[in-house]
């Protein structure tokens, strides 16, 4: 196992321990686990610049739900998410291809408003709030062409200089719970994250030359945002 899987698994490990100390002065909370798959995109706000992939990614962590009434709560989860999307840069006949990956310690902070059984043992919710999220990692792969031939290529194994290491995005979601058990609940919705501020830094994540010429191509602006299915146990 390497290192980077070791620190989240030690995250994770110290999270829930926090958690579970509150056990001993409430009893009006609920602790779970949750595997995400998502779909993400990073979305440039820069002239010549398009979105044009979306990036497959998964979410996994837990979720502690703490009950200030009856049907509200408020909702917070660790999640380890991998994310990200492909950004194209054209202009004339060039076409730069940005492929980004994205490792983020998120940390959900959500009101979660709940019904009463709409049918036995069914219960609809609804969730808003913010999604504070921590880049553990970045990657990029860079392709240059002119027309249809590539002319160049980058392999960026730490984007960390081109990438912001903090985000925030608003939540939203909804969904319903399932009571499978005695304290065993199972959870299915959607949630969708905007992120507020740009992704990208002001260094270029573009060569300043290239065996074509000077490309001079100044960094683009980026908003990360993503949709992503919520399945979950509560207990």
């Amino acid at each position: 196992m390497n290192s980077p899987k070791i620190k989240h698994l030690y995250v994770i490990i110290t999270f829930v321990s926090v958690l579970l100390s509150f056990n001993t002065y409430a009893q009006d909370f609920r602790l779970g686990f949750k595997a995400n798959p998502l779909f993400s995109t990073i979305k440039p706000n820069s002239d010549n610049h398009n979105s044009v992939s979306t990036k497959l990614g998964l979410s996994y962590g837990v979720i502690f739900d703490y009950f200030l009434k009856e049907h509200y709560a408020i909702e917070t989860e660790l999640g380890i998410s991998t994310m990200g999307g492909k950004v194209e840069y054209s202009k004339g006949d060039t076409t730069i291809t940005s492929d980004i990956k994205l490792n983020y310690v998120e940390v959900p902070i959500a009101i979660k408003l709940i019904t009463a059984d709409v049918k036995p043992n069914l219960k609809v919710y609804g969730k808003f709030g913010v999604n504070l999220g921590f880049a553990t990692k970045t990657s990029a792969k860079i392709s240059y062409k002119k027309g249809d031939t590539e002319f160049a290529n980058d392999d960026i194994k730490n984007a960390s200089k081109y990438i912001q290491p903090f985000n925030i995005s608003l939540l939203m979601g909804a969904g319903v719970e399932y009571n499978i058990a005695k304290n065993l609940d199972l959870m299915l919705g959607f949630s969708y994250m905007n992120g507020f501020f740009n992704t990208m830094k002001t260094n270029s994540i573009y060569r300043s030359t290239t065996v074509s010429g000077s490309t001079n191509i100044k960094a683009f602006d980026a908003d990360l945002n993503y949709f992503c299915l919520n399945v979950g146990l509560l207990f």
